[in-house]
């Protein structure tokens, strides 16, 4: 093939082409994924002659080649030196009118030729201060071997290899991998030693170390599951933790354990204490005095022992448990709202719900029975025992009142013994007083002794 132009200094010069692809590849039976290495270089040769056929002289000749997509106007996709639109010459040695070149060495200064030739190219030369070459070279078949290196333009490194390791990495701001089932076998089976290791079901369960066996349930484990020092376990939300603190925000000596979004965190003093239930025990002492360690405590219950901070060998069982206890010691709450109002009250024991509810100071008090001693405020050293028994009491202190109602109007009466159904009923100021039968002082409001 012949290539004419009109040079400045007079002459025609004319260029016979001859363009191959030098590459080396790899051959052999492959799998889908495969590696295959090529030069990416374009062997270009040609005879540059005058307008009479004779070549022209030895010497350096410089060169403009650029490859575009059309055989006329259309958009430049390469440039041999400098840019497509500032494109910079080759300087070619020619013996005889002939040259050869390797377009796309980059070691010779050349661009990389980056081109993925999944399409129709054509190569266009400017030899000197000529205008380029008209028509273009349209580069055919042999240029394609390019494409050996690509499936569907995709270079070969961009897929996985399933015969030795390998990895994905990529940067988008896309989803990575998507794989999509459409029949109805399972999703991901990723294997170790032939056993399954990992298995995500058609139905999103998702299996670990279950071997042969399928998952049951959205997450079905076969082993051991750990949750690292800090870390957390929630459900719709909420922590689900077993000390779930960072070992920074506790002593080494503190063996706390929270269960179920309950307990404390930040710098704390609070040793020994197990809390389970949403809100339980989560205010943290923070004085550092050992004197004032909260510890030894068990709250179980929504909100048990939920302000509790210096308070130490306390037992709140049920919901609202001690909730108030700031600084109470040696108090036994059990029941819904047990001793939910102490604060500093000690060594009270509350059996039943709303037992002892109001007290607030009162120290060792014992209630059985829902509602027991529900009013009592700073009463000490009281007794009842029966639903509502000494219901009323508020500061009246070593009463004793075992019965449905016993003494459950007392309000500020000391030093009375009530035993039976509604003795003592109307008490109020009285003292001193023992009733003992069904009814017994039944109606005695401020009698004493």
């Amino acid at each position: 093939m012949e290539k004419k132009t009109q040079i400045g200094f007079g002459f025609v010069r004319r260029i016979a082409v001859l363009c191959g692809v030098v590459f080396a590849l790899y051959v052999g039976v492959m799998p889908f994924f495969v590696h295959a290495t090529i030069v990416e270089e374009l062997n270009y040769q040609g005879k540059l002659t005058d307008a009479s056929n004779v070549a022209v002289p030895d010497g350096n000749y410089d060169m403009v080649i650029r490859i575009y997509d059309a055989a006329s106007g259309g958009n430049c996709l390469w440039s041999v030196r400098g840019t497509c639109s500032s494109p910079s010459a080759r300087t070619v040695a020619v013996k005889d009118g002939i040259f050869s070149i390797r377009l796309g060495d980059t070691a010779a200064g050349d661009n990389a030729l980056n081109l993925s030739f999944d399409g129709t190219y054509y190569l266009g030369v400017k030899v000197g201060t000529d205008a380029e070459m008209s028509p273009r070279k349209k580069l055919a078949a042999v240029p394609q071997a390019f494409n050996a290196d690509r499936l569907s333009g995709v270079a070969a490194a961009s897929f996985l290899r399933s015969d030795e390791a390998d990895t994905m990495s990529a940067s988008s701001s896309g989803t990575l991998l998507t794989i999509n089932q459409t029949g109805a076998g399972d999703v991901l089976t990723v294997q170790s030693g032939g056993s399954d290791a990992f298995v995500v079901t058609n139905g999103g369960d998702v299996g670990i170390g279950l071997s042969a066996s399928s998952p049951a349930y959205k997450l079905d484990v076969g082993g051991d599951i750990n949750i690292s020092n800090g870390s957390k376990f929630k459900i719709a939300g909420n922590n689900l933790a077993v000390d779930h603190l960072d070992d920074a925000q506790k002593d080494i000596t503190n063996n706390n354990m929270f269960l179920g979004h309950a307990g404390f965190s930040g710098t704390f003093q609070n040793t020994y204490n197990t809390a389970i239930g949403i809100d339980a025990f989560i205010t943290a002492n923070t004085n550092t005095s050992s004197s004032d360690y909260g510890h030894y405590n068990t709250a179980i219950g929504h909100s048990a022992l939920k302000v509790n901070a210096a308070g130490y060998n306390n037992v709140a069982t049920g919901a609202y448990a001690l909730a108030s206890n700031t600084d109470g010691y040696g108090n036994v709450a059990q029941g819904a709202h047990a001793l939910a109002s102490n604060t500093t009250g000690n060594e009270n024991t509350a059996e039943g719900a709303y037992t002892l509810y109001s007290n607030t100071t009162g120290s060792s008090n014992t209630a059985q029975g829902a509602g027991a001693l529900f009013s009592n405020d700073t009463g000490n050293n009281n007794t009842a025992q029966g639903q509502s028994a000494l219901y009323a009491n508020t500061d009246g202190y070593d009463n004793t009142a075992q019965g449905v109602g016993a003494l459950s109007s007392n309000a500020h009466g000391y030093s009375n013994s009530a035993q039976g159904i509604y003795s003592l009923s109307l008490n109020t100021t009285g003292y001193e007083n023992t009733a003992q039968g069904a009814n017994a002082l039944y109606s005695n409001t401020t009698g004493n002794n």
